[in-house]
């Protein structure tokens, strides 16, 4: 529910970072039920490039939503509205918390801890 409120601002609003974030969240949503699709057809294939991919473009995704969205907030009234304005600072406040989380997500799964695999050598 956290991105309801915002996306029902940014739509009573007319707000144009609305468009921005919701185009680039369809691109990488298209890949990602692609990849969910190739998964529920080949169960056994093993794709972790494409997983790990996905993850980084949603990363990507996040980071380029924001920084695109930002000069609304910087330019204030003279390019959105109060409440617009309003409903992206929500949405860039939980952008942010998706982007602590897929990091933290993308950091244990696929970065490799060279001190476990040297102590598992040697074990």
């Amino acid at each position: 529910t956290c991105i309801i409120i915002p996306m029902w601002i940014g739509v009573t609003s007319q707000s144009s970072w609305l468009l921005v974030l919701n185009l680039l969240n369809s691109v990488i949503h298209a890949f990602m039920y692609t990849y969910f699709f190739i998964k529920t057809l080949h169960p056994t294939m093993h794709m972790p490039v494409a997983a790990k991919y996905l993850t980084r473009a949603q990363i990507g995704q996040i980071v380029l939503g924001m920084i695109l969205c930002a000069p609304v907030l910087i330019l204030g009234e003279s390019c959105a509205s109060q409440t617009s304005r309003i409903g992206l600072w929500w949405s860039e406040l939980y952008c942010l918390g998706l982007l602590v989380l897929f990091l933290s997500f993308a950091s244990k799964k696929y970065h490799t801890n060279n001190n476990k695999k040297t102590t598992n050598k040697l074990l």
